[in-house]
């Protein structure tokens, strides 16, 4: 008969369930440590890439600043931001309108107004804000009617534009003197813009 030592044959199972056990365990260990592992890296990834966003949209907005950053001096030194000054405006007229010799030169400024045109949509926080002028005159020539709107349009005091301007020969048996050659009829509004809730000291203008 076979001599069969359970007492070492269950030796060794015991060393080998221990093993066994063992191996398992570090297994179990390392897939734990391998799934933190793979969580902390999610994790940086999702740091990086908000990182990332937040530099391309910060590179985004820098070239924004700079692409816009011309037009909005100019519209700054236009005094389109600022308060209208329809004193200067009358100033400017008279200055004109005696370097021209133009000695019956009549205007009339309406009060400023909310501008309510299909033609221009500001967004929600910005007033635009209108200004009509407008003038009559006999002229020497068709020229002093571009010098007249030169003169206004060279005015830091808001954005202007044209809205209808009429010029006409003058019959010379209406013109006494023989010196004035054309009339002219203009209507121009000048706009400016105000950011709801910044005080007029934050937008540029005078206290």
């Amino acid at each position: 008969m076979l001599d069969i030592q359970f007492l070492l044959i269950r030796g060794r199972l015991g060393v080998f369930s221990c093993v066994v056990v063992l191996c398992l365990g570090l297994a179990y260990l390392s897939d734990m440590k391998l799934d933190r592992a793979r969580d902390e890296n999610r994790l940086y990834e999702n740091k990086i890439s908000v990182k990332k966003s937040a530099t391309a949209s910060l590179l985004n907005d820098t070239l924004l600043i700079e692409r816009y950053h011309e037009d909005f001096k100019s519209l700054s030194s236009s005094g389109f931001l600022d308060k209208e000054n329809r004193l200067s405006w009358i100033e400017q007229l008279e200055r004109t309108a005696k370097r021209l010799q133009l000695p019956n030169l009549g205007y009339q400024i309406d009060p400023q107004r909310q501008a309510e045109s299909e033609r221009f949509l500001p967004p929600n926080n910005v007033d635009l804000l209108q200004s009509s002028l407008s003038f009559e005159s006999s002229l020497l020539h068709e020229g002093d009617l571009v010098t007249l709107i030169q003169d206004l349009e060279s005015l830091s005091s808001g954005l202007l534009v044209i809205e209808h301007c009429e010029l006409s020969k003058i019959a010379k048996n209406f013109d006494i003197s023989g010196a004035h050659n054309f009339s002219a009829n203009c209507d121009i509004s000048l706009y400016t813009a105000k950011y709801q809730g910044l005080s007029t000291q934050q937008m540029g203008g005078e206290p």
